[in-house]
């Protein structure tokens, strides 16, 4: 029996939604992780913090003190790394779900156009699937590697009264 019109366009509709609820799934897990990774780590560091306003109040020398608080920060810095690669794995897993959930179905629709049927819808129907996971993908890079690149320190702007005060005494 030759595949009908509406045959093919049921089943593709069936795939696209399944896709979509796959992709949706794995946004959902993703971000339920980095939630439970910034729920744990803002409970760690408001511990860490009241436990060492507690040992530097008690502390009676400069020396303990800056002791202290240094220790602190350089722990804060080691788990803020350590925070920082665990949101990032979570969103690389993320990524791969996501890209194994659109793969899926551009393969199949690949392999049924080999096979003759409607080639044309099937061909634009991955086209257009992986020309927006591509900007979607361009726009996660370019969102991370923003946020990968370290603060510069940038000197404070003058105030404009400063600056016309300024500009009125010359």
């Amino acid at each position: 029996m030759t595949p009908m019109p509406a045959d093919f366009f049921i089943k593709a509709c069936k795939d696209n939604i399944d896709c979509g609820m796959r992709v949706i799934e794995a946004l959902t897990e993703g971000a339920t992780k980095v939630r439970e990774l910034q729920l744990e780590a803002a409970t760690e560091v408001h511990a860490s913090t009241v436990a060492t306003q507690k040992a530097i109040a008690a502390c009676g020398d400069p020396a303990e003190m800056w002791k202290q608080y240094s220790q602190w920060m350089l722990a804060n810095a080691q788990k803020s790394a350590s925070y920082w690669q665990a949101i990032a794995q979570a969103m690389g897993e993320t990524n791969a779900a996501v890209f194994k959930s659109l793969t899926d179905v551009a393969q199949q629709v690949q392999a049924s156009s080999r096979l003759g049927d409607g080639d044309a819808a099937k061909v634009a129907l991955t086209s257009m699937m992986d020309a927006a996971y591509k900007q979607w993908l361009d726009a996660t890079r370019e969102f991370y590697g923003a946020s990968a690149v370290p603060f510069m320190f940038q000197p404070p702007v003058a105030s404009p009264a400063k600056s016309g005060a300024a500009r009125q005494g010359a």
